[in-house]
């Protein structure tokens, strides 16, 4: 997190809250000034310094990415009391907001000399970036659109917390592992926690299936189960006092529909229609209902646990009644299928990459990019690690 220095506004309050350390005058046993005040006066002046603005409107075009508060923490530092009731109001009355941006990906790099109708049938690669106040990391799924052996394996590693996280061949590559923040202690104290999942992608453009099949639908409402494995810990600690608020858009569909666009993006949008004719005409709000269906399985893992959760998307007036038979489909889904669900940690090595088979195991394989030199290698069962290995890199 990002932190500035506030105005001089917290001067007078620094002074009066240091005045029993500061001033040998002082009995020992004379009452803290500020704490003897009531905790509601305190909380109203913990309001003016440790308060932000809540997270923005995401369904708009126009509505630009949140911003990261600037904050004076010195708060936290006068002495136990001030910082156990200051840490309490912080995480217990702001809004925090965990954005996941979904990139607009075709096929994998290593498939781009294919055929496009052979790259259609293979497969896509969803890559997302998640970033809350406190970390910033990647993740990447490849999804099946074909029937293909190899294909219909699902793989992704997660840097840690706050890791940098280098792009290469199509695996992630681990460096430089960050403390986990915020410590434990604070979780607790979470009230209010809205994610943005945001879709970039393109699909007219990469031409991803709008209408997948039945087996790639299970896997999607996986893909986002080693997110929510990482933010648990946030979740269940603050347990079902936590309220955990999803919106879902998809930027494509808002632009081909008019949704959010400013007065003069509608009339270049009219201009273009009537200067190309039909062809460039928009489409209608039901035909994004399977790609809007596909988000609400990527985000249902969100759903699941002690808090409770609402679900949005941006065309609720005509998808909104759809939402919960989608959810409910899900956890259908899971009760038959109670391996897509299990999730351990492992440690990774550096340019190694889960990989999720159909019988639901998990193996660490390197993937070998052809064109590279030789053929990609077999992931062999051995390589399967049903215990935490030994190893310097962090747990995932």
């Amino acid at each position: 997190m990002q932190y500035c220095a506030m105005p001089r506004l917290n001067i007078s309050l620094r002074k009066m809250l240091s005045r029993q350390t500061s001033s040998p005058s002082l009995p020992i046993d004379k009452p803290f000034p500020f704490l003897s005040l009531p905790r509601e006066l305190r909380d109203e002046i913990y309001s003016y310094f440790l308060l932000f603005d809540s997270p923005v409107e995401v369904f708009s075009i126009l509505a630009p990415l949140p911003d990261w508060p600037c904050l004076d923490i010195s708060l936290f530092f006068l002495n136990k009391q001030v910082h156990d009731e200051a840490s309490e109001f912080f995480y217990s009355r702001n809004t925090f907001p965990i954005r996941l941006t979904i990139r607009s990906e075709g096929p994998p790099r290593w498939l781009q000399d294919r055929d496009p109708q052979d790259r259609d049938n293979i497969g896509y690669k969803i890559e997302t970036e998640l970033m809350s106040l406190w970390e910033r990391f990647f993740h990447c799924a490849f999804l099946p659109y074909g029937f293909h052996e190899f294909f219909e394996a699902r793989a992704y590693t997660i840097a840690n917390d706050a890791s940098e996280v280098d792009y290469l061949y199509g695996t992630y590559q681990i460096n430089s592992p960050a403390p986990s923040i915020p410590a434990l202690r604070y979780c607790r104290h979470f009230r209010n926690i809205q994610i943005n999942i945001i879709d970039l992608r393109r699909p007219s453009i990469i031409r991803v299936p709008l209408t997948p099949s039945e087996p790639v639908r299970r896997i999607l409402q996986t893909t986002y189960q080693p997110l929510v494995h990482h933010l648990k810990r946030i979740f269940e600690a603050a347990g079902e006092y936590l309220n955990i608020k999803i919106d879902i858009m998809s930027t494509e569909h808002m632009l081909h529909t008019g949704r959010g666009l400013s007065d003069q993006q509608l009339y270049w949008k009219k201009y273009a229609k009537a200067r190309d004719g039909p062809a460039t005409n928009s489409h209608s709000d039901a035909y994004y209902f399977p790609l809007y269906e596909d988000l609400l399985r990527m985000a249902w893992p969100f759903t699941l646990g002690p808090w409770r959760s609402k679900v949005r998307t941006s065309m609720d007036e005509v998808f909104g009644d759809k939402i919960q038979p989608i959810l409910r489909s899900c956890d259908e889904n899971a009760v038959l299928n109670t391996y897509i669900m299990e999730f351990k940690p492992y440690y990774l090595a550096t340019g190694c990459t889960w990989v999720i088979i159909r019988d639901g195991r998990r193996f660490l394989g390197q993937f070998h990019i052809p064109g590279k030199g030789g053929v990609r290698q077999d992931i062999d069962e051995n390589d399967y690690l049903p215990e935490e290995p030994e190893s310097d890199y962090p747990n995932v």
